[in-house]
């Protein structure tokens, strides 16, 4: 019967992934921004219901609208589905003016 050593661990053992720095190790941190004048918004073209149309792309959107004018013109199926919002929904954007909702 051949018994398997155990391995003495210590606590400076970090095993075969061992750093070779050397000690004081200094470490910084670079600060990059980018200075982008462009106001347009992200938009980009999609299908809705078949349809196509352009698409407001809101990363930071908790609530997802379509165009009264462009419900109108869906077909009937989908316009059966769609949860209408409150008939007093008023939304304060980002620079504080209201937009009411239908």
């Amino acid at each position: 019967m051949v018994l398997s050593k155990k391995r003495r661990w210590s606590a400076r053992w970090t095993g075969p992934w061992r750093s070779k720095l050397t000690y004081p190790v200094q470490l910084s941190a670079e600060i990059h921004t980018v200075n982008i004048n462009n106001t347009n918004p992200l938009t980009l073209f999609g299908m809705i219901a078949g349809r196509r149309t352009q698409l407001l792309i809101d990363s930071g959107a908790s609530l997802t609208l379509i165009n009264l004018h462009f419900f109108l013109q869906l077909p009937k199926y989908y316009r059966k589905k769609a949860r209408l919002p409150p008939s007093n929904l008023c939304l304060q954007l980002a620079d504080r003016s209201q937009l009411y909702v239908k």
